[in-house]
């Protein structure tokens, strides 16, 4: 009878070990990210993490991002954290190797072999600004973009520390000997190819992705069959992952006719656009709202997508020691599509601005 006992005590052990195991299995499961909606663009070295980019139609997406957000089984709000993480990463480190690119100059007289510092009898030469302003870059950039093992090799007090985390200082200390000798060490072995790696983003000097903005709408117009809605260059609430959206969309330059129309029409007022949708489908949107994370209220937010293209334009340098990159956009499509939730998938109409219908 014993024997029989402990037969059942460790088939009960064996079953709840398995069952810990299912759940550590399912636990790891979830934790799997979800990459169908973003790019990726590989790194060319271990060395450097890849960067990653939210996407709409497989294009980048820039202005309002969806941010993973959702309810979970205890009825708080949520976010998908590891998703959130990699993609504000991805955004960091896509801004720090633009602006490496166009940084050019300042890298070209960088000094490979001494950490330059500013004083009173050098702070006028261009060349040690250019090299104290791109070290500085260089840094910071480094924070999210090198691999664990380049950071407990060059940004460790105690090199190879396995619970070592960025210290924003070479060598993990302010020894000046020894950050020299891990910044020189770090530049020797990876400048090159990281200044080589940043010529290949804004190829041509242009990308194409999708620019999106959240608007309000208000009551229905039965006469004109539709929602009145703002739409881009003069939304400026971006709800990004950086802060590339205000130095994408700063400045409208049109080149189609279509685009000068419009723009003449908002230069000096800020009218609404029609979104034409039939009173049936209205009603149904209206009555099947997502629900907004912030209040737990039906949304009052639609979004639209645009198609666009980003030109570099110049490196702004009023500021000689904090430089920055400066660009223009326009539309590459008339068609401005509009959704009724963030992640873009819920389409509600569309408008074409080459016959717009204006709010007078």
């Amino acid at each position: 009878m014993r024997h029989k006992k402990s037969f059942i005590f460790l088939f009960i052990i064996v079953i709840l070990f398995s069952l810990s195991q299912n759940d550590i299995f399912a636990q790891a499961t979830d934790k799997v990210i979800d990459m169908t909606d973003v790019l990726t663009i590989k790194s060319p070295s271990v060395k450097f993490k890849s960067i990653h980019l939210q996407t709409h139609k497989g294009l980048p997406r820039y202005g309002a991002h969806n941010q993973y957000r959702f309810i979970n089984k205890y009825s708080n709000l949520d976010l998908d954290r590891p998703k959130n993480t990699l993609l504000k990463e991805g955004y960091i480190n896509y801004n720090n190797m633009i602006k490496m690119k166009y940084m050019a100059s300042y890298y070209d007289d960088i000094d490979k072999t001494y950490l330059t510092a500013l004083t009173r009898e050098n702070r006028d030469n261009k060349k040690d600004i250019h090299s104290s302003t791109a070290q500085i870059h260089l840094l910071r950039s480094m924070r999210t973009l090198v691999s664990d093992e380049l950071i407990r090799t060059y940004f460790c007090e105690v090199e190879k520390n396995p619970k070592c985390r960025f210290t924003g200082t070479w060598g993990g200390t302010r020894d000046e000997f020894v950050a020299q000798e891990k910044y020189i060490a770090f530049v020797a072995k990876n400048l090159k190819e990281l200044r080589k790696w940043s010529t290949t983003f804004f190829k041509d000097g242009n990308e194409i992705g999708y620019f999106v903005t959240r608007h309000k709408f208000g009551q229905y117009d039965f006469d004109k069959s539709g929602f009145w809605v703002q739409l881009p260059p003069h939304s400026r609430e971006y709800v990004g992952f950086g802060s590339l959206d205000q130095a994408f969309f700063f400045e409208f330059l049109p080149e189609e006719p279509f685009e000068n129309t419009y723009l003449n029409s908002i230069k000096n007022t800020y009218p609404k656009i029609l979104l034409p949708i039939a009173a049936d489908k209205a009603e149904n949107f209206l009555n099947n709202r997502d629900l907004d994370f912030n209040n737990r209220r039906p949304s009052e937010y639609i979004y639209s997508a645009i198609k666009v293209r980003i030109v570099y334009k110049e490196l702004n340098t009023g500021n000689i020691t904090f430089p920055s990159p400066t660009f223009t956009y326009q539309f590459e499509d008339p068609i401005v599509e509009f959704y009724k939730d963030i992640e873009l998938t819920k389409k509600i109409g569309e408008i074409s601005l080459k016959n717009p219908v204006y709010n007078k």
